[in-house]
């Protein structure tokens, strides 16, 4: 596995038990902050999966194997909750041998992701307690760009806000995203890997190869009382990554029919 940040005390029970594989996590051999950090300091220029892909070849030439796993996460703004963010978590595992890529993913607005320039100290511990301290770890910047992260007691906290702060005496900080410093998204890259066994395990029934699963919903699930499509789910649509054949599944959330609150005709 391509990681430095702890990701594997999720990730390897989950593959050993789906997928009877060992494990082997490359922490010292490799240096996957290369390819772009949280904190803006070396900037990730290219996507998601090819950022995957790229961490993949690495593990794979560094530990000699025909398997590889790696993963990435990128935060931003909820695409309909507002004033809320989204943290997305992806988990490749690539076949050497056969040439096959397969990525596990997961999406929610469960994270403490947050960012913002505080004036005093007690503001600062206010940010922290507030993004869940110290059981997920905060970083600061300075106003030359220096940064210290995965600060998780309130003495270091302290410490590092004397030593940062400008002459005005305001700091930036951040929630420390990477994996090892923060639960909750760690829990997240638990999710995309019991999604990336599931996906293992599921065979195109169009070329017979496995990664098959979720990629998008078909919103119009109609209106309990008057029949108007609405925006929740009406159709799942799965796709084979290699060949992408497509299956669409209907009522993917158990439900016929959506309630009237939530339709635009009954309650506009």
């Amino acid at each position: 596995m391509a990681t430095r940040h702890g990701k594997e005390r999720v990730i390897g029970p989950l593959l050993v038990a789906g997928l009877g594989v060992e494990l082997v996590p490359l922490v010292s051999e490799l240096n996957t902050d290369a390819l772009g950090t949280f904190s803006g300091e070396i900037e990730r220029k290219l996507g998601v999966d090819e950022t995957l892909l790229k961490k993949c070849r690495m593990g794979l030439l560094a530990g000699g194997t025909d398997l590889a796993v790696a993963s990435e996460g990128s935060f931003g703004p909820h695409p309909v909750l507002p004033f809320a963010a989204l943290n997305e978590e992806r988990v490749m595992l690539s076949d050497a041998s056969l040439g096959l890529q397969v990525i596990g993913r997961y999406a929610t607005a469960r994270t403490n992701y947050a960012a913002g320039n505080v004036t005093g100290f007690d503001e600062l511990l206010e940010f922290a307690v507030r993004a869940r301290f110290p059981s997920h770890h905060v970083m600061l910047r300075n106003a030359e760009g220096a940064w210290r992260k995965g600060i998780s007691t309130e003495s270091e906290l302290r410490a590092a806000w004397e030593v940062m702060k400008s002459a005005s005496g305001v700091v930036w900080v951040e929630t420390d995203m990477r994996a090892m410093c923060n639960p909750t998204r760690m829990d997240a890259i638990e999710r995309a890997t019991q999604d990336l066994v599931e996906r293992l395990k599921a065979r195109c029934s169009r070329c017979a190869k496995p990664g098959v699963g979720w990629v998008r919903w078909v919103l119009g699930l109609p209106c309990s009382v008057c029949g108007s499509p609405t925006e929740w789910p009406r159709k799942a649509v799965h796709e084979c990554p290699h060949c992408h054949n497509e299956v669409q599944l209907d009522f993917p959330q158990g439900m016929r029919a959506a309630d009237p609150g939530n339709c635009p005709q009954c309650n506009p």
